[in-house]
């Protein structure tokens, strides 16, 4: 299961990555591997962790609590740097499923 979160990190940023979720431990290994021969982001040198496992990510915006941002203006960015974030992960994502769709993994 890939699934794409949107999240607080511990710096106040509003954070958006995919995620490579819980399921059957060949299928995990050779979605993570596809995704890296591709040249996708798989978000560090880590082991592919049991369950979960955070791949490409960025802070779409930065929260300060003492000052809250306009909601117009906080909502455009999200939907501005969301989109170049899908943007520039989505080709490699892309080409490792077509790979694993050819093998008969996925």
């Amino acid at each position: 299961m890939m699934v794409l979160e949107l999240t607080k990190d511990r710096k106040n940023g509003l954070v958006i990555r995919f995620v490579l979720g819980p399921g059957d431990s060949e299928e995990r290994t050779a979605i993570f591997e596809a995704i890296k021969s591709s040249g996708g982001d798989v978000g560090g040198n880590w082991p592919l962790a049991p369950l979960w496992r955070h791949l490409a990510g960025r802070v779409l915006i930065k929260i300060n609590e003492d000052n809250a941002p306009d909601f117009d203006a906080a909502l455009k960015t999200l939907e501005s740097e969301a989109t170049k974030f899908v943007e520039a992960n989505l080709p490699s994502y892309s080409t490792a499923m077509r790979l694993l769709d050819k093998s008969g993994i996925a």
